[in-house]
């Protein structure tokens, strides 16, 4: 079985990854092109692109450690149901 205090904690992630996503991801798009774009301007665009981008590497690696934690249950389960019949008395 998956350990359930990751599962959680995969589901915590994700759901703060997507929340920031979304929020900085309006604020970019609230503001709209502009045909001139003063320094500040700029600066604060790459700071939302740059919380995006690590939030977005966050979110994959809550998705990887996820299927990580699938795996190693399956294979446990796997391990374990077959060590059960070898060790059967009959």
């Amino acid at each position: 079985m998956p350990v359930v205090w990751l599962k959680w904690g995969h589901v915590l992630v994700t759901l703060i990854a997507l929340i920031i996503i979304s929020y900085f991801s309006a604020q970019l798009s609230i503001r709209g092109p502009h045909k001139y774009y003063t320094d500040g301007q700029i600066r604060e665009a790459v700071n939302i692109n740059t919380i995006i981008t690590i939030a977005t590497t966050v979110l994959l690696t809550a998705q990887l450690l996820f299927v990580a934690n699938l795996m190693t249950g399956i294979v446990k389960k796997a391990f374990l149901s077959s060590h059960r019949y070898k060790n059967r008395k009959i």
